[in-house]
């Protein structure tokens, strides 16, 4: 009777761990419209190539000349993906079909630093390096989201939160009339609502390309405020509002880890029957 005890626990164990297995692809919860479910495998977001970034502080003239800048970044999102970025199909319908919206803003703190300018005034190509950065997702059942005003963006739940490693952040090129770049930053996943998505998130990479003026792919259209106020984008006055298409990943634990954390409450079980044995 003890030995089938402790084989039942030892059967628990491993059955938490292969229960577990699975989990490392994550879920993501559409709960409203004519999608509603559970998806898997949810991979990331492809957000809108309309969305919005505003630096603020670039006042670059001359090569080796650096400035702090602030930069906020808000869009919306075109497709939800799996980990190999193909389209997750579920909850990619539901946005389209106007039943829910997911939103992101980030806030960005960097160093940029002239490399070339045109002799006249103008930098023409800059690198920067970020110091700090924060994001959040938001996920609604009544998409309101306003590019161009940068309103809806944030009264939506919260699902995913986190910060961005500093270093090295990409370079941007410009001309007198317009300019080029792109970004690729990775980041840590602070919290995850398991009301949504699960397992919990552990690290994330967005890659950006940055594009404003001239070279702007989107009709160019002027932006009228940020998520956090008005803005006037006036690249003289050093706030210069670009078009910013990114994507966004995440990366879920590892089964292996999963595995361990079954099968130690599995032997957990088995020294707590050693125990009782000892004790009769």
């Amino acid at each position: 009777m003890k030995i089938k005890r402790a084989v039942t626990a030892l059967g628990l164990g491993i059955g938490l761990a292969a229960g577990a297995l699975p989990l490392h692809a994550a879920t993501i919860l559409v709960d409203d419209g004519a999608f509603a479910g559970l998806y898997s495998p949810f991979g990331g977001f492809d957000w809108s190539s309309t969305g919005t970034a505003v630096a603020n502080g670039f006042n670059l003239t001359t090569t080796g000349q650096s400035a702090a800048i602030t930069l906020t970044y808000w869009a919306d999102a075109a497709r939800v993906t799996q980990p190999n970025q193909q389209t997750l199909v579920g909850p990619t319908f539901a946005i389209l079909n106007g039943d829910v919206e997911y939103t992101t803003v980030a806030n960005l703190s960097e160093t940029a630093t002239c490399t070339q300018d045109n002799g006249a005034g103008l930098c023409l190509k800059a690198s920067f390096v970020l110091t700090s950065g924060s994001w959040n997702i938001y996920y609604d059942t009544t998409p309101d989201s306003n590019q161009l005003a940068g309103t809806g963006f944030t009264d939506g739940v919260t699902i995913l939160s986190g910060t961005f490693n500093p270093g090295f952040a990409g370079d941007f090129t410009a001309t007198a009339t317009g300019g080029v770049g792109s970004n690729t930053l990775s980041g840590t996943v602070t919290f995850t609502n398991a009301a949504y998505i699960n397992p919990a998130l552990l690290a994330t990479n967005a890659a950006t390309t940055l594009q404003f003026g001239t070279d702007r792919t989107d009709g160019g259209g002027l932006i009228t405020g940020t998520p956090g106020g008005a803005v006037t984008c006036n690249r003289a006055g050093g706030t210069v509002c670009l078009q910013a298409d990114a994507n966004q990943t995440f990366a879920v634990p590892e089964p292996d880890s999963l595995a361990l954390s079954g099968l130690a409450l599995g032997l957990l079980g088995l020294s707590g029957i050693a125990r009782r044995r000892k004790k009769a």
